[in-house]
């Protein structure tokens, strides 16, 4: 047997054609161009087409329902819908209000109403103004209020009213600092 001799470099690729490596490459380069410009052009003329009928076929659809709903409607559902926007922007931009009326769900029996309440968040104030089914109710309100550790004063009556069995009622609560700043 005989044995391998070592061949240098020049003598292993002698046989090669380093002229054909290029070559080949830039088959390989045109090959994935001419693929990239076939993807492009159908989704450029073949697809957007497809996409521009789709879209048509859409805005008929939205004709058709809008022409079965009347101007005046339309009209109604758009104020309605730009107060509810208008109504949410106030709203997270008044949180302390949001809060408040949270606080006084709270604290609040199933019994009594309140026709109109003032926050007034400087001095720390509420005032309301509601009604109970009974006396009893009311008094058993204002003791509610009287034990919530957020108030720093008893609630203060400012005006009672009977009528029947109904009462109807002003009362200021002083809130403490704290129950302020949680709000």
């Amino acid at each position: 047997m005989a044995m391998p001799t070592q061949q240098s470099g020049k003598e292993l690729f002698s046989g090669i054609d380093s002229a054909g490596l290029p070559w080949r490459i830039l088959l390989f380069s045109g090959i994935v161009f001419g693929l990239s410009l076939f993807v492009y052009f159908g989704f450029r003329f073949g697809y957007e087409s497809y996409l521009n009928s789709r879209s048509e076929k859409l805005d008929q659809k939205i004709e058709a329902l809008a022409s079965e709903i009347s101007q005046e409607d339309q009209q109604n559902l758009i104020t309605f819908y730009s107060q509810l926007v208008n109504l949410r922007t106030v709203l997270e931009k008044h949180q302390f209000i949001v809060k408040s009326f949270d606080f006084l769900e709270k604290y609040t029996l199933p019994t009594v109403y309140y026709s109109d309440a003032k926050v007034m968040g400087g001095d720390r104030v509420i005032e309301l103004s509601g009604g109970a089914k009974t006396m009893d109710d009311f008094i058993e309100q204002l003791a509610v209020f009287d034990g919530a550790p957020e108030f720093k004063e008893k609630a203060i009556v400012e005006n009672v009213q009977f009528s029947g069995q109904n009462v109807g009622f002003s009362v200021v609560l002083h809130m403490s600092a704290d129950a302020l700043k949680k709000l």
